[in-house]
């Protein structure tokens, strides 16, 4: 039976590729949730997105899909990532962060998504829901916030 890689948890850097989740056979290899991250405090302020790319090791990875989770009590619960828009009387606009798919990874695929205000607090993972992996042995996730 598959399983995910063990990674330690870490703090991305501004403006820095980064390694999220990185393993020889592929970090990625069924579902589950994987390792913490977090973000510095200078993300406090809109920092523009993180981008996070999968990387098919092996062959292609059918299906990969996660759901971005925060924890801001210490990691003790995780919750899926909100986002609400138009607080000015507006109707608000609610998007949460998951079934997010990177869909057939043959060569890789890119994916953003907003993360401003959560620097320097709480814990952030990435939960795979879907892992099919075709004829590839996994995926490996890596990282950049701007």
């Amino acid at each position: 039976m598959a399983t995910n890689a063990t990674i330690p948890s870490k703090t991305l850097r501004i403006g820095v590729d980064e390694a999220l989740y990185v393993a020889a056979g592929g970090a990625v290899q069924t579902t589950g949730a994987m390792g913490t991250f977090g973000v510095p405090p200078q993300c406090s302020n809109y920092r523009g997105v993180v981008w996070f790319e999968a990387v098919p090791v092996g062959g292609t990875v059918t299906a990969l899909t996660f759901q971005l989770e925060c924890s801001l009590d210490g990691g003790m619960t995780f919750r899926i990532l909100n986002r609400q828009f138009g607080v000015t009387g507006a109707p608000i606009t609610l998007t949460s962060y998951s079934a997010i798919a990177f869909g057939t990874l043959a060569s890789g695929a890119l994916i953003g998504l907003d993360i401003s205000g959560l620097g320097g607090n709480g814990q952030l993972r990435l939960n795979f829901t879907t892992v099919t992996l075709g004829s590839g042995t996994g995926a490996n996730i890596y990282a950049h916030i701007g």
